[in-house]
């Protein structure tokens, strides 16, 4: 048996009521990432053009690639539109098709090195995506999962199209982490440009450094709308793409070879073939994708308060939860009942293709107490492999847990008549 407790605030920061999805410059109300986007477009501009100089570069060149750059990068966006692909903006995705053409374009200018204009280029992007990072937090886009420390959006966010499902939810703060990792990136491969390592340098390192930070910050990305490629997401295969690419570079001398990319791609790329060949880690990371947190979330909504007024009286009226199952075999029911006079939220639930363990399970029970928005549970497993989940105040919850710690009875805890098979 074990007592789940979350922070009691659903909010716990105190600037949590700065984030909001608009912005109000000069009088006039603008989305969030629009501004940051404008804010990034002017830094990634000022900073490409005071690198080129200080590389010797030729301005005019830059400001011609530049503009291309935004060509590209709308010409692949419509080719989204109208190919068979779901819309969305992935950044790595972006990248594939703007280092060749920047690279192909100053050839054909006859530049005097097309791959030192590319990564100047490349590095005021990177620049752009982070500062546009900052936007993605405040309109609550690329979101978090749910986390025991992070940020709550609310009702402003989900009018503008957050997921309901997540409101008041804690999740950790993603974009945040991720814009801080790109900066640092940015700075370390401008670092190594103006330190005066030949061309290739600075862009192969961003690439490598921002690689293996999205791999891993990837596991901690919320928003359902993800394409996966088998156990890793698609910006994770990108990731290790794009770091085997500068590998495979390098061991060919195109360009300058550095012995830590070897062991930054090393950490990611175990960490993948671990999870393609280790079933249990397969399905322990398909638990927590967001596609299934938003199934849970919506066999959950019967606790939800957007189903306020819809939940039937306590009583014999009241119809038992039809037992479902989750696209990943996760077999749940819920019913609300009552203890000492307090409403309790009871959830059951195992798994169809095996037995679920007991630490994939306590994650599961936290999960789910969270969508919930439940400050406490008592969690316990019953017949093998089956899971219950009692949730309430924390008063309720911890003298339930007293009261039926030595032996659990019909006398200890209240009855649930929704039965799990």
């Amino acid at each position: 048996m074990h007592v789940i407790i979350e922070p009691p605030s659903p909010c716990p920061t105190p600037w949590s009521h700065r984030i909001t999805p608009t912005l109000t410059v000069w009088g006039r109300d603008m989305p969030s990432f629009h501004g940051f986007g404008a804010i990034g477009v002017v830094a990634a501009f000022l900073f490409a053009m005071r690198l080129s100089l200080s590389l010797g570069l030729s301005p005019g060149a830059v400001l011609f690639l530049m503009g291309l750059a935004a060509f590209t990068f709308w010409a692949h966006s419509l080719a989204v539109k109208i190919l068979p692909l779901k819309e969305s903006f992935v950044y790595l995705r972006h990248v594939v098709t703007l280092v060749p053409a920047l690279l192909l374009s100053g050839m054909v200018l006859g530049l005097r090195s097309p791959l030192a204009y590319t990564e100047v280029i490349m590095l005021a992007i990177g620049l752009l995506q982070a500062i546009g990072r900052f936007g993605c937090f405040m309109a609550g886009c690329c979101h978090g999962r749910p986390h025991r420390w992070g940020i709550c959006y609310g009702g402003g966010h989900v009018a503008t199209g957050f997921p309901a499902y997540l409101k008041q939810v804690r999740l950790f703060p993603v974009q945040p982490v991720e814009a801080i990792w790109g900066l640092l990136c940015v700075a370390a491969g401008s670092g190594l440009l103006l330190a005066g390592y030949p061309a290739g340098s600075g862009l192969s390192s961003y690439l490598v450094l921002y690689g293996l930070g999205r791999f891993f910050l990837e596991f901690y990305r919320g928003d359902a709308a993800r394409a996966y490629l088998g156990p890793l997401s698609e910006a994770q295969a990108f990731s290790l793409l794009f770091m085997f690419v500068v590998l495979l570079g390098e061991a060919t001398r195109a360009i300058p070879f550095f012995s830590w990319h070897a062991l930054a791609f090393a950490l990611p790329a175990t960490t993948g073939a671990v999870l393609a060949v280790s079933p249990s880690r397969r399905q322990t990371a398909r638990l927590f994708r967001p596609a299934h947190v938003r199934e849970l979330a919506a066999r959950l909504s019967w606790f939800g308060t957007e189903t306020e007024g819809q939940t039937p009286p306590h009583g014999e009226n009241q119809p038992a939860i039809v037992l479902t199952a989750t696209a990943s075999g996760v077999r749940i029911s819920t019913e609300s009942l009552e203890h000492m006079g307090a409403p309790i939220s009871y959830i059951a639930f195992s798994s169809q293709g095996h037995c679920l363990p007991q630490r994939d399970a306590r994650k599961l029970a936290r999960l789910c107490l969270r969508l919930i928005k439940q400050p406490a549970a008592l969690f316990f497993e019953g017949r093998p492999g089956i899971f219950h989940v009692f949730a309430g105040d924390i008063a309720i919850v911890s003298s339930m847990a007293n009261t039926s710690r030595l032996h659990l009875s019909e006398h200890a805890l209240p009855t649930p008549r929704a039965k799990h098979p």
